[in-house]
């Protein structure tokens, strides 16, 4: 194989058009299929896409053909492209692309989403609020140029590997969506408990309610290793992501006494954009600390499961109520006596003991499917990277 660096390599304005075909408001007609970028994943996939009325949208749009790809040019989002297989209209912080006859759509897809090229977008973004890519920077991204066939051979052998992450993701996304189900199941809907079981509060439950501090110096005294530092953005809905964890001293720990965290402990974001997440703690007893933004509902295990509170409060007819009732002018925030307020109800011990077991058997699954996942995004980024160096 000869490698890329041995390929013509031409400018992106050289192989394909950026169109921005602007249609005014008063002429998009009803069924007139709409894409913004909250429809585009950071996947590259449509999620949500739908039909517009007429008089729906009140700004311009661009419109965009299956042959086009979709480049939202928002720094936030820069991978954030897509290959639509039908026709319709889009936000103008998406940029269609046509590419010519000397650039295949899907090898095209996949170079542009490289992460040195969205890192490349990146650092060409201007703006104060917020930062977009300019048309005219993008065309002039360089694109190795490989006979077409051979475009077409990596585009498929790429899509191949991204198919298999897409399966996985899928899975996992249907174990939280089981996990959900046996809930329901057994317990029926938290905010209307159709079951009519007896109802109490977290502070009847809970002895202890608290959460931690930032220590003196921020995260200048983080480090790589010690004792685990959990903060609001380690704990996810109904699940917890350690992979960006940060790290205390033993001696700090010792000094955040108040904090230390317990095996059963059900962790709870208060505040902020994350504000309602939830999930609890199954490591070993006083081996990780908190900050201030994670509350500690320390329950009472002989009356209630973590796994049954903390599935309880991520129910999302109840995170509507709780987070719905707190969104405050400036800043979304639980505190202590909010917390202990909270209505719940207990069904019999041995019920939620099931569903203890049952969820602790879809987590096992999680587990293996993450890592599987984890081992195909690491794969996927080889084959990326070799096919672009030209060793694919």
């Amino acid at each position: 194989m000869n490698g890329i660096a041995n390929q013509q390599v031409k400018r992106l304005a050289d192989l394909a058009q950026i169109e921005r075909d602007g249609i005014a408001p008063e002429l998009i007609k009803t069924g007139t299929v709409y894409v913004g970028l909250e429809n585009i994943t950071s996947e590259g996939a449509f999620s949500g896409v739908g039909p517009v009325d007429a008089g729906q949208l009140a700004s311009t749009k661009f419109t965009f053909t299956s042959k086009h790809l979709l480049y939202g040019k928002l720094r936030p989002y820069l991978r954030k492209i897509a290959r639509p297989h039908f026709d319709g209209i889009c936000s103008t912080d998406i940029l269609p692309i046509l590419p010519s006859a000397e650039i295949d759509r899907n090898y095209l897809f996949h170079f542009l989403r490289q992460d040195v090229m969205v890192a490349k977008a990146n650092l060409l973004t201007a703006g104060a609020n917020l930062p977009r890519l300019s048309p005219k920077s993008l065309a002039e991204f360089p694109i190795p140029v490989l006979p077409l066939a051979e475009q077409q051979r990596i585009a498929a052998i790429l899509d191949k590997a991204e198919s298999l992450r897409v399966k996985r993701r899928q899975a996992l996304a249907k174990l939280d969506t089981l996990t959900r189900s046996l809930f329901l199941d057994l317990f029926g809907d938290p905010r209307t408990n159709p079951k009519g079981w007896n109802k109490t509060t977290v502070g009847d439950i809970a002895p202890f309610i608290s959460s931690g501090v930032t220590p003196l110096g921020g995260s200048s005294v983080y480090q790589t290793t010690g004792i685990l530092f959990i903060r609001s953005q380690n704990v996810l809905m109904n699940a917890v992501d350690f992979s960006d964890a940060a790290f205390v001293s033993t001696e700090l720990h010792r000094q955040m006494k108040r904090s230390w965290v317990k095996n059963g402990d059900v962790l709870l974001n208060i505040t902020g954009a994350s504000i309602g997440r939830v999930h609890y703690f199954s490591g070993e007893d006083d081996s990780a600390n908190v900050n201030q933004h994670v509350c500690i509902i320390r329950v009472d295990q002989n009356r209630i499961r973590p796994a049954f509170l903390s599935r309880f409060l991520s129910a999302p007819s109840y995170q509507a109520q709780i987070v719905g009732q707190n969104s405050g002018a400036t800043r979304q925030a639980f505190n202590f006596e909010q917390i202990r307020r909270f209505d719940i109800f207990l069904p019999p011990m041995e019920l939620q003991a099931k569903f203890a077991r049952q969820e602790a058997l879809v987590a096992g699954l999680r587990v293996k499917y993450t890592t599987s996942l984890t081992k195909l995004d690491a794969l996927f980024a080889s084959l990326q990277h070799r096919a672009f160096q030209g060793e694919l």
